[in-house]
């Protein structure tokens, strides 16, 4: 399959933003690297988490290029200040049915090259491999204090 041909990326609508938010909380909580830790605990206590990274960041949702409201799979990123160029990616995550076709590697062309800071490591991320000049940096999720 050509990823390229069958897909487009855009812009989070906000009709988006409910199913991002649910995917968000509910693959961080199955695959994220976290221990053990009650899966309800972690919804609830997550979710507002999520919800805070989701308002600061740029969301791209890959997309049917045919049908733009058909969800493959989307990424969060930010810089650290609204001035600043894209320095972080917080969340990447793509349908299990569009897995092992080169949809991350789609969406995320051209911030391979880049070195990155990233927040959230999956046993996923582990596995289909993270770019070696990515630094993990989880505690970049709170937003830095304005001094």
């Amino acid at each position: 399959m050509d990823v390229a041909s069958e897909l487009t990326l855009r812009d989070m609508r906000e009709s988006d933003k409910n199913y991002v938010l649910s995917s968000w909380v509910r693959s961080y909580s199955a695959h994220g690297l976290h221990g053990y830790v009650d899966h309800r605990d972690l919804c609830a206590d997550y979710a507002p988490i999520a919800e805070a990274l989701v308002a600061r960041s740029v969301v791209r949702i890959a997309c049917l290029r045919a049908e733009p409201d058909v969800i493959v799979g989307w990424h969060a990123r930010e810089g650290l200040t609204p001035d600043a160029p894209l320095t972080v990616v917080h969340y990447l995550a793509v349908k299990p049915r569009w897995r092992r076709l080169g949809v991350a590697s789609w969406m995320t062309r051209e911030l391979l090259e880049m070195g990155l800071d990233y927040t959230h490591r999956t046993d996923l991320a582990v596995k289909f491999g993270i770019p070696p000049n990515w630094a993990f940096r989880p505690y970049l999720i709170w937003p830095r204090s304005k001094s």
